[in-house]
Order: structure tokens, then sequence, then C-alpha cells
């Protein structure tokens, strides 16, 4: 009679606790549907007013609520929008691999296009670190070490990659991939120091005696000097023209301006072809291979030459000829004693002739 006592009280306790518990799971089940809902409806609003990263957050927090396969759809558009091609990449495979032939056959074409232009935009990155390490990429997280496949980023880019166990940071570093590239990193390993090479002290300079400097006088504008006659008979004076300084420090610089100009039209011309072909593979001057990114550096190299070479070559040209013209009628006049001074000023520059009479 006691033990059938004791085995009801047991029965009628355990029901008790089972009709307890039941309602409570139910209404935290219900509560995390609600919250998932929610954060659905905050994501399409977020996507609505472009605020794409923000969208993306949202869509995997109710992902975390109530998981299911269909919300990687709007991940991935969500992280194509905001140019995290990577995450993007990741997103719309999971949505293949996990509806299986759950979904319709345009939908399954549309994402089957989605990566394959995504998989010309990413590259890869291979982290090894310490088993529980929690990896970043630009403040989001990508994993727990141990990783056996590598995460897809954007290539182009700079990618902030921090790798963290607990509160420590094994790794904290920028890095860039290329397209179809893949890099590996090791977290929780110092890197050897290169032994330092001692650098003998520099030598003493010699001190030289200052070499003589010869001082030219001042020559006449019209030199004679002796010549013979077709006849090798008496000698008459023949009188050569001297050009004016002035004449030959113009001709220098209408040289060198006309190179100028030549150089900052050919650059101009170059600069205007790379800046074309560069429109369709590096738009908003984000280029996704290695090649088309040097391609880019040059480009705007060039272009700083063609700023400079034309204005610049075509100031020196105009001062050589003015300096030719003015030259010339020096010496028709025998003036051969001045001096050529630079005038820089706010907003302009020139040259200053002054002569002592």
């Amino acid at each position: 009679m006691g033990n059938r006592i004791i085995i009801g009280l047991w029965g009628f306790l355990l029901a008790s606790l089972t009709a307890t518990i039941g309602p409570a799971q139910e209404k935290d089940a219900v509560d995390k549907k609600a919250a998932a809902k929610d954060a659905f409806n905050e994501g399409s609003r977020l996507f609505d007013e472009g605020a794409f990263v923000e969208a993306s957050a949202a869509f995997r927090r109710s992902m975390s609520l109530a998981p299911s396969w269909k919300l990687y759809y709007n991940i991935g558009h969500s992280e194509a929008a905001a140019k995290r091609y990577g995450m993007a990449l990741e997103a719309f495979q999971l949505y293949l691999a996990e509806a299986g032939d759950a979904i319709p056959e345009d939908r399954e074409t549309e994402v089957v296009e989605q990566i394959r232009e995504l998989k010309n935009k990413v590259g890869s990155v291979r982290v090894t670190a310490p088993e529980g390490a929690v990896i970043f990429i630009d403040d989001v997280q990508r994993g727990v070490a141990p990783m056996v496949a590598s995460m897809k980023v954007a290539a182009g880019r700079d990618q902030h990659v921090v790798v963290k166990l607990g509160e420590e940071v094994l790794l904290d570093q920028t890095i860039r991939v290329w397209a179809e590239e893949e890099i590996a990193l090791v977290a929780g390993q110092k890197q050897e120091e290169p032994p330092s090479e001692e650098v003998p002290p520099p030598e003493a300079p010699v001190e030289k005696e200052p070499a003589p400097v010869e001082v030219e006088e001042e020559k006449p504008a019209m030199v004679e000097i002796p010549a013979k006659d077709d006849d090798g008979g008496i000698p008459v004076v023949q009188t050569i023209e001297q050009k004016h300084p002035l004449r030959i420090t113009g001709a220098v610089l209408l040289t060198v301006g006309a190179v100028g100009l030549a150089a900052g039209a050919a650059t101009g011309v170059v600069t205007i072809i790379k800046a074309k072909q560069l429109e369709e593979n590096c738009p908003g001057q984000v280029c996704t291979t290695e090649e088309d990114e040097t391609d880019l550096k040059v480009a705007r190299a060039m272009a700083k030459v063609t700023t400079i070479a034309l204005p610049v070559g075509g100031g020196l040209a105009l001062t050589g000829l003015v300096l030719m013209i003015v030259g010339r009628r020096l010496e028709r006049k025998g003036m051969s004693s001045f001096n050529v001074l630079p005038v820089v000023g706010p907003g302009f520059s020139g040259i200053s002739l002054e002569r002592s009479f």
C-alpha cells in the first residue's frame, strides 16, 4: 500500500512538471518567432532605404532566431549591394546547397548567374589559428578556428583581419586579395626578427682645395679676325657676329618647352586611352585584378605628368621665344651688358631685364 502511494506521488509530480515546462517552451518559441519576423521586416525596410550593411545584419539576426534557408537569398543580395562580395557569394552558395529542389527553376537560374559573376570579384583568405580563436574580417565574425574552408572576401579592397582568443588579440592585419587569389595567414605565432646588420660609420670627408674659378671677360658684340682673300694675298678683315646671351638662353628654353609640350601631349593621349579601358575593368576606380590596379596607377601618374608638363612646357617655350626676340633686338642696338632676373609674385611669374647706363 505504501509503495503504491509513493509511485502515485512521483507520477503526479512528473505530470505537474511536464505541464509546467511545456507552456514555457512553447511561449519561448512563439517569442523567438515574433522577434525573427520583426528582424526580417526591419531588414527589408533597411534594404529599401539603401542601408545594405545594416539590412544584412538584421537578416542574419532573424536567421539566428528562426533558422531558414530562404533568408540566405536576402542576405546574399544585401551583401552584394554593400559590395561585400565574399559574404554575398557564401550566402548564395548556402542558399543553393540547403534549398535543394525546393526552389523554383527561375530563382535557381538567377542565383547561379549571381554566383558566376561574384566569383570574378572575390579572393580567399585562409586563417590558421589555435582552437577556439574567433576570426573577424572588417568587424564581422566569419568563423571559429579550426576552419577547414577558406573565407571569401571582395577582391581589390583592403580587408581588416583580426583573430582573438578570449581577450587576447592573436592577429591584427590589413590585407588586399586579388580575384581568384588566396592568402594564408597564421595567428598566434611571433615572427622572428631578421638579424640586424651593423653599418660601419661613414668615413670622414676629405677636405679638398677649391678649384680656381675662371672669370670670363665680357666680349664685344662684334669680333674681327684676319682672313685671306680668294687669291691668298693681302689679309682682309672679316667680321663675325656673336650671338647675344639672351638669344642662346631663349633657344634653350624654347627647346626645353617644346619637349615638355610634346611629352605632355603624349602622356595626355595615353591617359585618355587607358581611362576608357579602365572604365569597364575598374568601375568606381576599384580594380579586381593586380594588372588593372597597376594600369590605374600608371594612368593617374600620366595624368599628373600631363597637368604639369603642358603648362610648364608652354611657359618655357613662350619665355624662350620672348628672350630670343629681345636678344636679337639688343644685338642690333649693340647692348650686351645687362642682368636677367626672375620675378615671382602671388599668382604670376616672369623675368626682368636690367642694364646699367
